[in-house]
């Protein structure tokens, strides 16, 4: 079965004096599946066990487990896991839509767990390709994502704004909503690393009656 890789971060952040207050995620609560995810951060794909009162997840049947993303620290090992737990945790008490979230121990190291939000048929669409679509060059709006300068002066909150007016018409105005919610939280917890791949909206594949919504912050 395996353990989750062992990580390397570029910096050492210093000891938690009650690391074993974290949960522990045993070998036994949890698979390893084999996809490819975006993003820098170390991470893998798991289904993992933890008990819900009256839940349809059962410890004998891993096929109902719930699907998380596990990540660990890339840049200050393992403060930044804790401290990535914690502003979500904000977020929470807020009262904002934010994703299920995790702390644990996991393999000897402390991992940050982001419960996978797509269900079937769903797609993530991000920033910077509603960007493209609304520029009508992916190409482009790539490059000028890509680069914090340029993106910082193109696509400013005006231009986002008209962006998803015209790709969403039906739909503009809730997640508009979300999207000054986004970037109200990023100000009170000092997030600043919100560029245009870690925003985006949920929509289907197949043509429904599917109301496109904001991805969980």
């Amino acid at each position: 079965m395996g353990g989750l890789r062992i990580e390397t971060s570029l910096n050492e952040s210093g000891k938690i004096f009650n690391e074993h207050s974290i949960p522990l995620l045993r070998e036994t609560d949890y698979r390893i599946k084999t996809i490819s995810l975006e993003g820098d951060a170390p991470r893998q794909f798991i289904k993992a066990y933890f008990y819900e009162k009256d839940s349809v997840v059962r410890k004998n049947s891993p096929t109902s487990w719930t699907s998380f993303i596990a990540k660990t620290a890339e840049k200050w090992y393992p403060h930044e896991s804790i401290i990535e737990y914690l502003i979500n945790r904000i977020g929470q008490e807020l009262g904002l839509y934010m994703n299920d979230i995790k702390l644990v121990r996991a393999y000897n190291q402390i991992r940050f767990l982001s419960k996978y939000f797509r269900n079937k048929n769903e797609r993530l669409i991000h920033g910077a390709e509603i960007c493209g679509e609304h520029l009508r060059d992916m190409d482009m709006a790539k490059e000028i994502a890509d680069n914090r300068k340029t993106s910082r002066q193109l696509f400013t909150f005006e231009f986002i704004e008209s962006t998803i007016r015209e790709v969403f018409p039906k739909h503009c105005d809730s997640l508009l909503c979300s999207l000054i919610k986004l970037i109200t939280f990023d100000g009170i917890v000092g997030n600043v690393d919100r560029h245009f791949y870690n925003w985006g909206v949920i929509d289907t594949s197949k043509k429904t009656e599917h109301i496109p919504i904001f991805v969980p912050i």
